[in-house]
């Protein structure tokens, strides 16, 4: 069974373990009903309906940061569909702000070259993903941070686009984030933004503009941690679709929970991890519905 690496996403900049060094390993049980989904569970489909049948596989998670003066490596924040690096440098204080620069590559993502072949196994091939973005954090000594990234895709033997111009998949997004910071108290801190990408890709039909609202709420104690994260968004395509007939219109939703216990067997630097999500994925065409729900643990270590 194909395995996927499940790299542990976050919506928003890292506010409890911000300028940490560690490393993490675990695993995941991940089950999924996505008929994108890549999987040698899920390479043929009868219907262009809603998913037949769900499937499952255990996952690995990895999740690691590194900060040498102004400048860091880490795991990107990436959905569980893959994973990949992304490293930067901070500017402090510039123009009454915290300025960085960052770069992200995205381990090569397992995606179908025709995803709509009906009734034979349908192959696989890799879409690539790269890109550049700027951070500012705290904007005029506020407690407001914005967020911009450009990503270019390519997809290799896009089988589906030589057959449609207009489901060709290569081309770039442009995303951004604004949200706020709240302090409850002195262990509680709440993140609530908004965000708005546009999908340009060389297929009108797969173009979009999408817009969303993400929260996180944060607890941190010198033993404990805890993390709740969740997104909304609203996605509408910009032609028909040359098989459907109608322009694609999706909303969805996904929550994850993580709880860290510091001071593992009498090590401070020794951390476990627990966490467990779920999404799901509406659509005006219902080849394109779709859910997940995982649950998994890990164990870092923290210098």
């Amino acid at each position: 069974m194909y395995r996927t690496w499940l790299f542990i996403f976050l919506f928003l900049p890292a506010l409890v373990f911000a300028g940490e060094n560690f490393f993490e390993a675990g695993i995941a049980y991940l089950y999924q009903e996505n008929n994108l989904a890549v999987d040698s569970d899920n390479e043929k489909i009868s219907s262009y309906s809603d998913p037949d049948d769900g499937f499952s596989k255990i996952t690995p998670i990895v999740s690691f940061s590194y900060n040498f003066d102004k400048y860091y490596i880490k795991s990107s924040p990436l959905s569980t569909e893959g994973g990949g690096i992304q490293a930067g440098a901070t500017f402090s204080d510039l123009l009454y702000s915290d300025l960085t620069i960052f770069a992200v590559y995205n381990l090569p993502t397992k995606v179908w070259k025709n995803p709509y072949e009906l009734n034979t196994d349908r192959s696989h091939t890799y879409k690539n993903s790269y890109g550049l973005g700027a951070r500012l954090e705290e904007i005029v000594d506020s407690a407001f941070s914005y967020e911009i990234k450009v990503q270019m895709d390519d997809v290799r033997s896009d089988e589906v686009g030589t057959l449609y111009d207009d489901l060709e998949r290569d081309g770039y997004v442009i995303s951004q984030k604004l949200y706020r910071k709240f302090g409850l108290n002195e262990h509680l801190f709440l993140n609530l933004g908004v965000t708005y990408s546009k999908g340009l890709y060389d297929g009108d039909a797969n173009s979009y503009d999408k817009i969303g609202l993400l929260g996180r709420l944060s607890f941190n104690k010198k033993e404990y941690s805890a993390q709740l994260i969740y997104f909304f968004g609203y996605s509408k395509f910009d032609e028909n679709h040359p098989i459907f007939g109608d322009t694609r219109e999706d909303t969805g939703g996904s929550i994850l929970l993580s709880v860290r216990k510091n001071n593992i067997l009498g090590n401070e630097n020794v951390f476990a991890s627990i966490y467990c999500g779920a999404g799901i994925g509406k659509s005006n065409i219902d080849f394109y519905e779709k859910r997940f729900e995982f649950i998994g643990m890990g164990v870092g270590y923290s210098f």
